[in-house]
């Protein structure tokens, strides 16, 4: 599965439920939107998630992206191996 990379701070307050947006430079891939992806940060996975909106916010000059969890683990899980490409992880391996 591939996953985003989202700071620590914004990305434990995303998966604990406390904020659902984040704002980005770029818009994400077509093939990313509607699909689980793991959610990374810090060389972890906290659980999974779906972003399921993205538009641009001209008063920011940026994205918004709103995701949805769809998954949190108890424990997060750490990465075996990974493929990094900006903000995007690819063929990511945790063991399972």
């Amino acid at each position: 599965m591939d996953g985003i990379i989202i700071d620590p701070p914004i990305a434990k307050l995303i998966i604990n439920g406390e904020r659902k947006y984040d704002f980005r430079k770029s818009k994400p891939p077509n093939d990313k939107k509607g699909v689980p992806l793991y959610l990374i940060t810090d060389d972890f996975v906290l659980g999974e998630i779906m972003i399921t909106l993205a538009r641009y916010n001209q008063l920011k000059h940026c994205y918004y992206w709103e995701y949805r969890v769809m998954k949190k683990y108890p424990k997060s899980k750490k990465i075996i191996n990974i493929f990094k490409n900006g903000d995007w992880g690819k063929d990511i391996d945790i063991g399972e």
